[in-house]
């Protein structure tokens, strides 16, 4: 945040859950065809099945977090100050 000038940062949305949705197997057509021959004799016969397509139920979990910056501090909503933040997380750890 402090790269881009902005010295604040608020966390505006926090999503956590599944996306539920469903998709069908596409429709298929099967055909077979039998030829018997005897005696001079042709008969030909054929079969054909409709299967419809299946549905079924898909999840996909879904974590996402909305961070965005700001170059003033809004009064609508608790920001934090980005370079408090950053001395208190380097201090914490041990970090430099």
């Amino acid at each position: 945040m402090l790269g881009n000038d902005l010295p604040y940062f608020a966390v505006l949305n926090e999503k956590n859950g599944n996306q539920v949705g469903t998709d069908a197997a596409p429709e298929t057509t099967l055909t077979s065809e039998t030829l018997n021959t005897s005696d001079n004799n042709e008969t030909n016969s054929a079969n054909t099945t409709y299967v419809s397509g299946e549905s079924f139920i898909n999840y996909k979990p879904e974590k996402g977090i909305l961070v965005r910056g700001f170059k003033e501090k809004p009064k609508e909503f608790f920001t934090f100050d980005a370079e408090l933040t950053i001395q208190a997380l380097k201090s914490k750890y041990k970090m430099e």
